[in-house]
């Protein structure tokens, strides 16, 4: 199956910079995008359809909505660029001093910002800030709230040739990381973080717990939360932890 990232309007803008000691060009225009890996289809058939979930039984969820709350992003700094090199550069966001010998610097962006992953949008927008243009080999992102809920998903599905909606809602409270040792981000490139909705499904069978009567259909929608029969929730909790790739487009 070929993938392909959906960009969302979360751009972080890329900068020049300048080392104080050597002037030496480290940094060029660049952008980050944060959003969803989708699959590829023809051009009449690309729609919001093309991002889909499956679950252990092999149903197969369109999603409609996803949500997710990020309550910061942060940048490693490649080795031997420290925050000296990158302060006249940032906006929106702050640089950090790596904590002891051996470690990196770290450019940290604070939400928190909702991300609507199929919209495109994010709320508050991430146009304003900017970093500099550098190979980020890895980024850490929070998952937070402050609401009952940081990730939600709304999706289509076919259930005993009925027609349903899957409402899922958690509470993620975790610390996401993403690496590529390989990434090298060009001049004028995009630092793009994708989640995977192929794998938040991974091994969980909402097919099953609606056999086995462990989710219960309502008007024609499945709710799966922090209090649902259908044990699953760390289960899709990990999987979309895990779900990040990092990459770079020219």
């Amino acid at each position: 199956m070929n993938l392909k990232f959906l960009p969302l309007s979360l751009v972080v803008l890329g900068a020049c910079a300048q080392s104080p000691d050597t002037g030496s060009h480290i940094g060029n225009p660049a952008s980050i995008e944060f959003g969803v890996v989708r699959s590829e289809l023809t051009e009449s058939d690309a729609d919001e359809a093309a991002v889909v979930m499956t679950d252990a039984s092999g149903t197969v969820f369109s999603v409609r909505a996803a949500e997710i709350d990020v309550r910061d992003i942060k940048l490693d700094l490649p080795d031997g660029v420290v925050c000296a090199q990158v302060l006249d550069v940032l906006e929106g966001a702050e640089c950090e001093p790596a904590e002891a010998p051996g470690e990196e610097a770290e450019i940290a962006i604070d939400g928190p910002f909702v991300v609507d992953l199929l919209a495109a949008e994010a709320l508050p927008s991430l146009e304003a800030v900017v970093i500099p243009a550098l190979d980020y080999t890895r980024v850490d992102y929070r998952v937070r709230s402050d609401a009952e809920t940081s990730f939600r998903v709304e999706a289509e599905f076919i259930y005993n040739e009925e027609t349903l909606v899957l409402d899922l809602a958690l509470d993620i409270n975790e610390d996401a990381r993403v690496e590529n040792p390989d990434l090298v981000l060009e001049p004028n490139g995009t630092l793009s973080v994708g989640l995977n909705p192929e794998l938040w499904l991974q091994n969980v069978d909402i097919t099953g717990c609606l056999t086995a009567g462990t989710l219960a259909i309502a008007e024609g929608r499945v709710s799966v939360d922090e209090d649902s029969a259908c044990e699953v929730q760390d289960l899709v909790k990990n999987n979309v932890k895990s779900s990040s790739s990092l990459s770079s487009t020219p």
